[in-house]
């Protein structure tokens, strides 16, 4: 993404979340000022957000130039918010046609049910709604029109309408069973012409389909693999700005690249290995950013790998990292947020996540 366009993405993207979550508030920060009480808590913040870009900046150079230092600085998130509704999200996508990052969680403590919520985006689309009765996805995704895509464990896949401002319960506009039986573990994606679903029997075979947007010209297709399965959630990521070419990564390293109606092993390995235990984010463009670290302790660094079409170092190394906690610390100038982290993606401007907590963090990519 050209410097000047990632520049506008960013501070629409960061707009839009902070305005999703203070719009309501209109109580007057100070009396005096001459910005009317309704928008004081609009520019306040974004104030703060500036505040703690620049400190994200300092803290990434002080951890580059540190000279060995025993205990990095962890690198500041851009933005920390929670998705309206939700109980711990535990499954994310990113709306690409708005900005915007939408969740799937359980809805009320008991759980009532589950459903989608999403902030950050513009219009219709940042709202929430419950799923059908005892529907639970195990993964949603958002194709380039701003529809929500669903798959449960069993394989039954919903197509939801955009989230209104008010909630409601999801009608699916589409409904089908994807065909791939029920063992293993699934995975789905989609962009502005199909929704891909891939599932790992977890004994050296993925399966996949592919449909266009409306459940018909269904595709189909496998691969078998001698390592590691896909990673046991968002395994898969879409190609931005383009149509049927998905990348399926593995535990070990590996990925694989589908290209509707083909598909083949790409030839590299990421290295050093992210952690098995959560995902990698993939623009499909040669940007890629994984979880190095120790879970147990709480210290984490998010890598930034390269693959084909960034030709910055071989395909599948690690070009540079970020400390994001250390010990269990994230950083002291920015909203807390909780390790380990999950559910990985990115737009080509911020590196979406969720926490221990279910709540969205981003940080700027590097």
């Amino acid at each position: 993404m050209k410097p000047h366009l990632r520049s506008r993405v960013a501070a629409l993207t960061i707009a839009c979340l902070i305005a999703s979550m203070v719009a309501a508030c209109s109580k007057p920060i100070d009396p005096q000022s001459s910005v009317p009480a309704v928008y004081q808590p609009l520019v306040f913040v974004a104030a703060a957000v500036g505040i703690g870009i620049f400190l994200t900046s300092k803290n990434h150079k002080s951890s580059n130039s540190s000279g060995g230092s025993p205990q990095p600085v962890p690198t500041a998130p851009a933005f920390v918010g929670s998705f309206s509704g939700l109980i711990r999200p535990y499954d994310i996508s990113l709306d690409l046609s708005t900005a915007g990052a939408g969740g799937v969680g359980a809805v009320g403590t008991s759980p009532a049910g589950y459903g989608y919520s999403e902030f950050g985006s513009a219009g219709v689309d940042n709202g929430s709604y419950t799923l059908p009765g005892s529907y639970k996805p195990v993964a949603v995704a958002i194709d380039g029109n701003g529809d929500d895509w669903f798959v449960n464990a069993s394989g039954l896949v919903d197509k939801c309408p955009p989230a209104t401002s008010t909630p409601t319960t999801c009608t699916p506009s589409v409904t089908f069973s994807d065909g791939l039986g029920s063992s293993g573990v699934r995975t789905i994606a989609a962009d502005s012409g199909r929704v891909f679903i891939a599932q790992d029997n977890l004994a050296g075979m993925v399966a996949w389909v592919a449909y266009a947007l409306d459940g018909t010209g269904k595709v189909t297709g496998s691969y078998t693999y001698s390592g590691l399965p896909m990673y046991n959630q968002d395994a898969a990521a879409a190609t931005i700005g383009a149509i049927g070419i998905y990348t399926i990564f593995h535990k070990d390293g590996t990925s694989w690249k589908v290209s509707i109606p083909s598909s083949a092993e790409n030839a590299y390995i990421f290295s050093p290995v992210p952690l098995a235990g959560e995902n990698m984010a993939s623009d499909g463009l040669g940007d890629n950013y994984g979880s190095l670290g120790s879970p147990s302790s709480g210290s984490y660094l998010l890598g930034h790998y390269v693959s084909p079409g960034n030709s910055a170092a071989a395909p599948g190394t690690l070009v540079s990292n970020v400390t994001i906690a250390y010990n269990g610390q994230t950083s002291v100038s920015a909203t807390a947020f909780r390790t380990p982290v999950s559910s990985l993606h990115t737009d080509g401007t911020y590196v979406f996540m969720l926490d221990a907590n279910g709540n969205l963090v981003l940080f700027s990519v590097f």
